[in-house]
């Protein structure tokens, strides 16, 4: 049932165009007590956009019909001629890219952060990190083929 109020909400948040890292971001005003004299400011970004919305689900029992993405995350070994590199499967498009894998020196991230980073550098939203089967999976919110990321 959608109401004034609600059409009210939708209105303000449909006039908000998210920001990436590094530019302006929307902010969301949390305020804790009744009287207003706790208030928090929270930039919206897709980190705390994640956050806000598993907070929702939890204290507010909201379900969402969401559909995913799933990305296998593969290490390629050292070969005689390439280095450690790292592969991303999208089963669904019947896909897969191979990134670079740098983990030594001051980069000493696991090989799904850096394909977390390498995906969202390229619009996908990143929204869950699993293992299994002795591989990392990432899911996304992002229904496309991996060669158009490139």
């Amino acid at each position: 049932m959608t109401t004034e109020l609600t059409n009210y909400y939708r209105e303000q948040l449909e006039r908000i165009t998210p920001g990436k890292a590094g530019t302006y971001a929307p902010k969301v005003q949390l305020t804790h007590a009744s009287d207003g004299t706790k208030t928090n400011h929270l930039d919206l970004n897709n980190e705390s956009a994640t956050e806000l919305v598993r907070w929702l689900k939890t204290n507010y029992k909201i379900s969402f019909d969401e559909s995913l993405h799933v990305l296998k995350v593969k290490i390629l070994p050292w070969t005689n001629t390439k280095p450690r590199r790292i592969k991303i499967i999208s089963e669904r498009f019947k896909q897969s890219v191979v990134i670079d894998f740098t983990n030594e020196g001051p980069d000493t991230r696991h090989a799904w952060q850096i394909a977390k980073d390498w995906l969202t550098d390229r619009g996908f939203i990143i929204n869950g990190h699993g293992e299994g089967d002795g591989h990392d999976y990432l899911t996304s919110e992002t229904f496309e083929p991996l060669r158009d990321a490139n």
